[in-house]
Order: C-alpha cells, then structure tokens, then sequence
C-alpha cells in the first residue's frame, strides 16, 4: 500500500500533466481525452463523458461528448430514446451546485424498483458498472460536468478517487468557456460573410440548439427600436417563441429546412426577420437570423372610405406577402380566429369572398383610388 505522501504527490503529478495538456484542446472532445490520459493512470477507468445543457433555462437537451464516442454510438441513441428518464444519477448530480462530487453509490436505492432495473440494465445490457460525477459549471445559460465509468466487472470508485477527479474542477471550468467560446468565434468566421451588413439587412447567429452566438450592435439596436420594453433580454420573447415553435420544435436545426419568414409592426415600420440554416465549420447546422427594417407603407389606407379598420387593413397588407392566418396573427399578435373575422369582415365591406378574391378586390379598388 502506498503511503499517503506518496498518494498525495502522484495525485498533484496526476493534476499538473493534466493542465499541461490543456494547450492542445481546442473541443469538448479533446478536453475529455486529456482527462483520461492524464488521470487514468492514477485512478483507473475506462471512460469519460463531458454533459452540456447550452440553454438550461429553456429546458435544452444534454449534449454528451465522449472520449469514446465511436465505440459507444448505438448506446448514446439507445440512452437518449430510452434510458434517460430512468438515470438516477444524471437526475441526482445535475440538480446539485458546482463542484458537487458524488459517486453514484450516494443516489442509488436498493429499494426503488426503477433505480434497480436502470442499474441491472446498463449492467447487463451495456456492461457498465460504476461511476462517479462532477458538476462544473452551473449557470443560467450553460450546465457543464463530466462522469467516469468503470466496466461492470471492475471495482468501485472510493472517496479517495472522487477527490481528485473533483480538484480539477477550477482547471474543467476555465477550459470549457474558452472550448465554447473558440467554437463561437468558429462560427462567426465561418457566416462572416452573411453577418456583413449587406442589402439593409443585419444578421444574427444562432448554433444548431438556437444558443445565441452573435448579436451585432446594429441588430441590438434594431431590435431595441421596435421591442424597447424588452431592451433587457438578449433577444425578444416573441422572436425566441418564434424559432422554437416554428424554425426548430425539436431544439435542433436540420438541412433541408426553410427558410421562415416572420413581420411584426412598429411605429417606425415593419420588421421582417428571415430565418435560414447555413453549414457551420465542421458542417453543422447553424441559424443566421435576417433582420431587415422595411419602411413604414400603407397601400391599403385608401380602403378606409369602405369602413375598413386600421386592424382591418392592417391583415390585408399582409396577404400579398402569402402569409397563412396563423402567421397573420403571430404577426400582429392576435389569435388566429381573429384574423379569420377580420378577413370576413374585409370580404364583406368590399363584396369579395375568399382571400384569393379579398386581395384582388382590394388592389384593383386602390389603384382606382389613385
């Protein structure tokens, strides 16, 4: 048995080869196999597993990155369709603060049926056996912490081993912002281009899970003048409702998809927001968000002498543009069934049935006007 000096003195080795890896890690995937290398020796496991939520506010999904993700592929798929709501101790460690350490020992309940048949399950199915967590970060807008595992015939993880997995983590937390924040800067090289002012337009830059990643100070002011109640958020409610109803209801983006097309009104005009998916780097998705500011028109304001509202022949303006009544009134911020008597309404006025007819009605009655 080793004396406890000695102990001490390979756990510091242990700890100082691992930060002198960490100037070759430029991803998640990388800082997980600095891990292994450098503290498996000293605490022997078989893998690594770094867990990201980018929005945890906004209940995004995990994201796993594994220092054998290949080997692991079929597990990952299986896990996330099935064993999710089961993981005891994902559930136990993630609700704890960071720097919590936990072996999985401290979540796990003989007596509880689903915490058996989860751990029988990953035994026998997927030969893992022991483990033991960390959280790193926790905040607002990004969860970060890693587990170890051991295959099902090995020991189990003991206190001494939790420690020095858990003295890495003021090293894991400085690591992960800059790995996130390198892959930022990634994607805005890679859409520089599209994120120039061009056409009257600013652009803002979304990942694949819509994290946020560049907000120019010409759409920041943009967005200010037309939403000045909401100056506080990042980015409006509604537009944030917008693109996780509408653009990626799974919380993930796909090729193939798009664009979307959404106007809102202002007093200085209209607001056209056009969203559509772009290759990032590595040829993931990302989501480049147009913003263009139209001038404030109203081609339909003649039709007031037929008794039109100001609602009214706002919802007309929109039918050129194709929009269906749902977008009609996520536009105006009205319910569908409203839009739906305000067209009926308009059809009466102008003695026209149906929105092909409404819209025909109504341009050959302005230009009449003229």
């Amino acid at each position: 048995m080793s004396a406890p000096g000695e102990n001490q003195s390979s756990r510091q080795n242990a700890i100082l080869e691992f930060s002198s890896m960490l100037g070759g890690v430029h991803t998640i995937r990388d800082l997980a196999e600095a891990i292994y290398n450098a503290l498996c020796p000293l605490v022997a496991f078989d893998w690594v597993n770094i867990g990201l939520i980018l929005n945890p506010s906004r209940k995004s999904p995990l994201q796993i990155v594994s220092n054998q993700f290949e080997q692991s592929q079929a597990y990952w798929e299986y896990y996330s369709r099935e064993l999710t709501a089961y993981d005891f101790f994902a559930q136990y460690v993630m609700s704890k603060p960071a720097g919590f350490a936990a072996l999985k020992n401290e979540a796990f309940d003989p007596t509880n049926e689903r915490h058996v048949w989860f751990d029988r399950t990953m035994r026998e199915t997927w030969g893992v056996g022991d483990a033991l967590a960390v959280v790193v970060i926790r905040e607002e807008d990004l969860f970060a912490g890693f587990s170890v595992f051991r295959k099902a015939d090995s020991p189990l993880f003991t206190e001494a081993d939790l420690h020095v997995f858990a003295a890495i983590v003021p090293i894991m937390q400085t690591t992960i912002r800059l790995c996130l924040k390198q892959k930022e800067d990634e994607l805005v090289v890679a859409n520089a281009v599209q994120l120039l002012d061009s056409d009257e337009s600013v652009y803002i830059l979304f990942d694949s899970r819509l994290r946020l990643i560049h907000l120019p100070q010409a759409a920041r002011e943009l967005l200010d003048r037309f939403f000045p109640e909401e100056k506080s958020r990042r980015l409006p409610e509604f537009i944030q409702q917008w693109l996780e109803s509408a653009v990626a209801p799974t919380q993930s983006l796909r090729f193939g998809e798009g664009p979307w097309v959404l106007a809102t009104k202002g007093k200085d005009g209209r607001l056209v927001l056009t969203a559509g998916i772009t290759p990032g780097p590595q040829g993931e998705a990302t989501l480049l968000l147009g913003l263009k500011q139209e001038a404030r028109s109203k081609p339909f304001a003649a039709l007031k002498k037929y008794n039109l509202s100001d609602r009214e022949i706002e919802t007309l303006e929109y039918l050129p543009l194709g929009y269906t009544n749902r977008q009609i009134a996520s536009a105006m911020g009205l319910k569908e069934i409203t839009i739906k008597k305000h067209l009926q309404s308009i059809g009466e006025k102008l003695g026209a049935n149906g929105r092909t007819e409404i819209l025909y009605q109504a341009m050959r009655l302005v230009r009449e006007s003229d």
